[in-house]
């Protein structure tokens, strides 16, 4: 699931006019397949109702954290950080505790 891109459009009115016709509502994810799993980018605008958060499927706050955790972890080791600061943001910030603030 994704948004619609409204810089993929040469005439902005045309992407107005569309924009709410792709909206992922709960009763769609209801008559969909059990097991199905929705994923999005986010930040998300109005392309999934909010709604939509409680299925147990609905990966795309999962996602949201995992790529903070992941992109955490490369700032961390990355070479142009000091490796004073890096022990004083490990002693600060463990995966538990990455993990609890998510939440």
């Amino acid at each position: 699931m994704t948004r619609i891109e409204k810089e993929r459009f040469d005439d902005p009115a045309e992407c107005e006019r569309l924009k709410d016709s792709f909206i992922l509502t709960r009763v769609q994810v209801d008559a969909a397949n059990d097991g199905t799993v929705i994923m999005h980018p986010l930040p998300r605008i109005n392309e999934i109702a909010a709604d939509v958060d409680g299925y147990a499927g609905a990966a795309h706050f999962r996602q949201a954290a995992n790529g903070f955790l992941c992109a955490w972890r490369s700032w961390r080791w990355s070479p142009g950080v000091p490796s004073d600061e890096k022990r004083k943001e490990g002693a600060a910030m463990t995966w538990s505790t990455a993990l609890k603030r998510r939440s």
